[in-house]
């Protein structure tokens, strides 16, 4: 069986069915062995159809993986220079399922073939859980200290409302409670945040 390439149509012809006085110009001949390799590969969807110098087709892997750069790269839309040289050639499927993975809160690593694999994401460190925790204690405080002020106002001056009393020392507690969030025993990663008094008085 004779085959032919046309670069300027990237289109590969089977002359058993084409008459050869109507294929394109710029055809050249391939072997069966070659179009049949080829066009098996690009029915698998992980290769594309490239033109060499000599216009010959070829193909090259559609998805690549840089292990040094942990990054996916397409190389139809990639150009070569952007292309890591240590990047190896990945499946289509193998790339969706580690993209499905990424979206699931796991990271991405390479194992030692350079292939790509992901593992779970790393706890936050305890520093960073403890800042993040005093954060909100703080801003927390801050209200806590615009709530108390009307109210110790108004007992200072002997003319508090029904229940401002009440409300005062129940900010008042809740306002050493929070101060005293790092004496807790879950602190910083299982914390027990005291009740605002709004929900209580």
């Amino acid at each position: 069986m004779k085959w032919m390439f046309s670069a300027s149509m990237q289109e590969f012809y089977n002359l058993a069915g084409e008459p050869e006085d109507r294929l394109p110009a710029d055809c050249v001949e391939v072997s069966s062995a070659v179009a049949e390799k080829l066009l098996g590969e690009l029915e698998s969807g992980d290769r594309l159809l490239i033109v060499q110098e000599d216009g010959r087709p070829s193909t090259v892997p559609r998805i690549v993986f840089s292990p040094s750069e942990l990054m996916f790269f397409h190389t139809g839309i990639n150009s070569a220079a952007a292309i890591p040289s240590d990047s190896v050639p990945v499946s289509v499927s193998l790339a969706n399922d580690i993209q499905a993975q990424l979206a699931l809160g796991r990271v991405i690593a390479a194992n030692p073939d350079g292939q790509p694999i992901t593992l779970p994401r790393p706890p936050e460190p305890q520093e960073a859980v403890a800042a993040r925790v005093l954060a909100q204690r703080d801003a927390l405080l801050a209200e806590a200290a615009i709530r108390i002020a009307p109210l110790q106002d108004a007992v200072d001056l002997g003319i508090p409302l029904a229940g401002d009393e009440a409300r005062l020392q129940a900010w008042k507690r809740y306002r050493i409670a929070l101060n005293r969030v790092e004496s807790n025993a879950g602190f910083p990663r299982n914390v027990s945040w005291p009740t605002r008094p709004e929900a209580v008085v």
